[in-house]
């Protein structure tokens, strides 16, 4: 692993041979909530939807071949 030099030596990103410095943002309390409420948001859309978005692809891709249609009542019947 190459030496790092100057100030930056603990935030030095080493990736596939190419040195980049990675300088640390220091954010205001309202921010950091602010970040965090939406990532918050963001994990919430993701759980809640991704089943339902699964479902949706599932009835739209239709059954393979020698398989009976998918329907609501299958679905529900397990």
């Amino acid at each position: 692993m190459p030496r790092s030099v100057g100030s930056f030596s603990k935030y030095m990103v080493f990736f596939r041979g190419n040195c980049q410095a990675v300088t640390m943002v220091k954010l205001s309390k309202e921010a950091k909530q602010r970040l965090q409420q939406l990532f918050r948001g963001g994990q919430f859309a993701t759980h809640w939807s991704l089943v339902p978005v699964m479902i949706y692809l599932g009835f739209k891709r239709g059954a393979d071949p020698g398989m009976s249609e998918p329907t609501i009542f299958s679905l529900l019947r397990g």
